[in-house]
């Protein structure tokens, strides 16, 4: 597009996203089978627009990672799978010790993408820090119509969450 913001984009057949390390590794676009299923992120809009997966952590409001810029790398880009890893560390109180990385994954023949989260806290923190992160997930269409009727988030088995969510 037109800013001058870094833009990393990853695809298949399938789906297309761009992520913007710039604004708290955000999928501002995503789409599937050519139809959007995200409202374009736009952080002078109210709340900050659509946007997809954009972290932030219920106890400071928005929070540090919220469109806070991430630092990103390339992990892997094979004939068979690309994986980008994106991360920043946040800036007040506690958080201040704590780093979030955020892998994306996204196969070659495979309309499923892989999102995997890690959390690192640094040697320097002196207590625990209690905390719960939010996912933004804004998922809909540009003209605000769901095009699906379920929206799934898959946890591994034997992960503290270990379950499906369906919205």
């Amino acid at each position: 597009d037109k800013d001058p913001e870094d833009e990393l984009l990853l695809a298949n057949k399938y789906v297309k996203m761009v992520i913007k390390p710039s604004i708290g590794g955000v999928i501002a676009s995503f789409r599937y089978k050519g139809v959007d299923f995200t409202q374009p992120k736009v952080p002078s809009a109210p709340g900050g627009g659509g946007g997809f997966l954009a972290d932030n952590i219920n106890a400071q409001g928005g929070g540090d990672w919220w469109e806070a810029p991430y630092q990103h790398k390339l992990l892997e880009n094979t004939a068979d799978r690309i994986s980008l890893q994106l991360w920043a560390t946040g800036k007040t109180g506690p958080c201040a010790y704590l780093t979030v990385y955020k892998t994306i994954t996204l196969h070659k023949d495979r309309s499923d993408v892989q999102v995997d989260w890690d959390y690192q806290l640094s040697k320097g923190a002196t207590a625990a820090i209690p905390f719960r992160f939010l996912y933004h997930s804004y998922v809909g269409t540009r003209e605000g119509i769901m095009k699906s009727k379920n929206f799934s988030y898959f946890a591994p088995r034997g992960s503290v969450y270990g379950r499906t969510w369906s919205i």
